[in-house]
């Protein structure tokens, strides 16, 4: 008898074959977490960057930074429209806009995102589809436990003006 017809190597083939296939499908899941990870690092960087050279910024620079950050947080909320407004990904990215915006001073940089940050997700509402209430109140989460626990009155109340009140009016 010859050792093709073997029925432990049979076995082990399909062993191997089924290993493989787990293996690809851990790999092309896998490949959404590690795009949602580089992606929230750039953010991360991206604010970390921003928040370092704020206080050397002249006046005929701002502006154009405001903007930068605003396109930023744009496409922050499409990429999570795209993702399906999977809550891991919108944890992750509340996370370092928090760590690297929300929680920092200098204000400016801080009230500045308080101030574009519903109407960005709201521009992605238009152009993604509709957005249910429960991923407006995820998404926004960073903001509402701003308005709970911020120490500073100031962000607090633009905080509680820019993004409670304007979603209650609003959206």
């Amino acid at each position: 008898s010859s050792d093709a017809d073997d029925p432990d190597d049979i076995d082990e083939e399909e062993e191997e074959e089924e290993e493989e296939a787990e293996d690809e499908e851990d790999e092309s899941s896998m490949r959404h977490t590690r795009g949602a990870h580089l992606a929230s690092l750039f953010l991360k960087t991206f604010f970390k960057t921003i928040r370092r050279d704020w206080g050397k910024m002249d006046k005929y620079r701002i502006d154009k930074f405001y903007t930068l950050i605003r396109l930023m947080m744009y496409q922050v909320y499409k990429y999570m429209g795209v993702r399906k407004w999977n809550y891991g990904i919108i944890r992750l990215f509340n996370d370092g806009l928090y760590d690297e915006v929300l929680s920092q001073i200098p204000n400016g940089m801080r009230l500045h995102v308080i101030d574009l940050c519903l109407e960005e997700l709201a521009k992605v509402e238009k152009d993604v589809g509709g957005v249910e209430t429960q991923i407006y109140m995820n998404v926004m989460e960073p903001f509402w436990s701003m308005c709970q626990m911020e120490k500073d009155e100031v962000v607090r109340h633009r905080c509680m003006e820019n993004i409670v009140d304007k979603f209650l009016l609003k959206y």
